[in-house]
């Protein structure tokens, strides 16, 4: 064989090696970790991400603890970003990942922070030869400002140098009385805005921006129906990829105090569950207080939900059985 030849078999036998730790998307080398974790993309370079230390408790407002006041500080130049999770779990991962925004709270120490129930979906894709790994990727980016990547094991935090979502600006914390349940309002520069955003992407937010006139016309229409109790609501509960069917009924309803009783039942859990709260605002917050018939469903759920329309409401169930759960609720009115 020739010292040519010689040169090519030697090339053959080499390049698989040469591009270990190297994945192709498309026409740009991909870089990938060497050791477990989570890791930004950005570029063909990866940035790795440090998991919040609030990430046990930051459902819980109990003592604040729904203030975010540890960031990593990690910094991108703008939203270009895709993600590579590193662990021998990523099997179990679900198909989608959020990564939510971040606002800042105006009525607290600063730097505070609040995780928004908004934000945008990564889609799950594996990553050819690689059991352990998979990348999240996305069409179109995010917005700038601070953002959390949600991931089972908890959030990671980091800041893109650009805009942030109007929803990402300034929040409020309110204290409601039931059950010392917390609730966010946008800061007073932002109420009573109408903001109309090209394609803007509606998720699953308990606050949601409009009008003041709007907002107002639907707590009067809400507080009509509540009204003349006995009244019903339907929808469900969500729990991971998992949907549980539940029914309020509201007893009775006190104007002067806008506060409500009842009961929710949840008819595929055989359970039902004594219910107390208020309407503040647009608000509906309720907590499960007490068994009437026991099942499968946890006790001490906190419902944040606020009216979005005409027939529907839609936000946050938490602190089931005291736990830091959390997830969405959708109710329908007529």
């Amino acid at each position: 064989m020739s010292r040519d030849g010689n040169r090519y078999c030697m090339f053959a036998i080499l390049s698989p090696l040469i591009f270990v730790g190297i994945a192709s998307t498309g026409t740009q080398a991909q870089e990938l970790p060497e050791f477990y974790g989570v890791y930004a993309v950005h570029n063909g370079k990866l940035t790795e991400l440090k998991r919040n230390p609030q990430s046990n408790n930051y459902t819980m407002p109990l003592g604040g603890a729904d203030i975010i006041q540890s960031m990593s500080g990690i910094t991108f130049p703008d939203s270009d970003l895709s993600f590579i999770i590193f662990s021998p779990q990523v099997a179990s991962m679900d198909t989608e990942i959020w990564v939510h925004i971040m606002a800042p709270i105006r009525n607290a120490p600063s730097p505070s922070f609040h995780i928004q129930d908004r934000g945008w979906t990564f889609r799950v894709a594996p990553i050819p030869n690689q059991p352990q790994m998979v990348k999240l990727v996305r069409k179109g980016g995010t917005s700038g400002g601070h953002l959390a990547l949600m991931l089972p094991g908890g959030f990671f935090d980091f800041v893109i140098n650009q805009p942030p979502h109007p929803d990402g600006v300034c929040v409020e914390r309110l204290v409601s009385f039931i059950g010392g349940a917390v609730i966010y309002r946008p800061c007073g520069t932002q109420q009573g805005e109408t903001r109309q955003h090209a394609q803007q992407e509606r998720t699953k937010d308990v606050v949601y921006p409009m009008t003041a006139e709007r907002a107002q016309q639907l707590e009067a229409l809400f507080q009509q129906f509540l009204s003349n109790p006995p009244v019903a609501l339907a929808g469900a509960s969500l729990v991971g990829r998992d949907r549980y069917p539940m029914q309020v009924r509201i007893a009775s309803y006190d104007r002067s105090s806008n506060s409500v009783t009842g009961e929710v039942e949840w008819p595929t859990l055989n359970a039902v569950h004594r219910m107390e709260g208020s309407l503040v605002g647009r608000t509906l917050i309720f907590r499960e207080v007490a068994h009437i018939k026991k099942g499968k469903a946890g006790l001490g759920c906190v419902y944040e939900l606020q009216i979005e329309d005409e027939r529907s409401l839609a936000g946050m169930w938490k602190r089931c059985d005291g736990s830091s759960d959390s997830g969405r609720t959708e109710l329908t009115w007529k």
